[in-house]
């Protein structure tokens, strides 16, 4: 499995090299003045610098679920290898069905509303996950955490992309993607609270955080104006 992940990871540096070099018009900088330029840009614009907070702590309390996930299969549901097998292609299966789903209501003025929904129903599902008496229910649970998880991302960068100039693209969505590093810092620390207090609760303390996550944030960004604010003046195209 891990030979095959590797394969396809190989293959897709190569169909990279393959693309066409772009032609930015953009003057030329740094890759620090690109970090350093969006994170002015972002700390400028209230909305942005309120949804990839809110993406990121989500991503880093909610899908390290993974981590615990054979622990949880093999303790706590009494079942081996098939068992974290099929909860995983179940989430999977949920997430591809989410993403097929909701692709087309990028553009919806809902987007947010079923942004904000589909990041409870993915914390509520962890708790259901986390009460589940046997492998059925989890699996059920699970899939429903795989259509949470997965309309949740899909539709992040249709909502941050719609807060940003489109100079800026790239440096906003780069900014987002550091919720996948937070994710797998947090593979340790949640590790050791399942040795803790065991694999149940602490799917039951993930869930909760990201309801409370998603109440906190989804409040704040109701309280403030869709309203970008002018551009710095000194930032180039990028």
């Amino acid at each position: 499995a891990y030979m095959t992940m590797a394969a396809f990871y190989f293959f897709t540096i190569i169909a990279t090299f393959m693309l066409p070099p772009s032609h930015g018009g953009g003057t030329q900088r740094s890759v620090l003045g690109d970090i350093g330029g969006g994170f002015q840009y972002v700390a400028g614009h209230p909305r942005l610098r309120t949804l990839i907070p809110f993406f990121i702590l989500l991503i880093m309390f909610g899908l390290p679920y993974v981590t615990i996930m054979p622990g949880f299969v093999k303790t706590d549901l009494g079942k081996g290898e098939a068992g974290i097998g099929l909860m995983l292609a179940a989430q999977a299966a949920g997430g591809l069905l989410a993403s097929l789903a909701v692709a087309g209501l990028a553009d919806s003025p809902s987007a947010l509303k079923i942004y904000s929904g589909a990041g409870l129903l993915f914390g509520a599902s962890l708790l259901a996950t986390s009460a589940s008496p046997n492998l059925l229910a989890a699996l059920g649970a699970m899939f429903v955490a795989g259509i949470g998880s997965g309309a949740f991302q899909t539709l992040n960068s249709a909502v941050v992309i719609r807060e940003s100039d489109p100079r800026f693209f790239g440096r906003v969505m780069s900014l987002t993607m550091t919720a996948f590093a937070g994710f797998a810092l947090m593979g340790l620390p949640i590790g050791f609270l399942a040795d803790a207090i065991g694999e149940r609760a602490t799917l039951a303390c993930m869930g909760g955080a990201i309801i409370a996550v998603v109440i906190v944030f989804t409040l704040l960004l109701s309280r403030i104006p869709v309203t970008p604010p002018a551009l710095p003046s000194a930032e180039a195209a990028g």
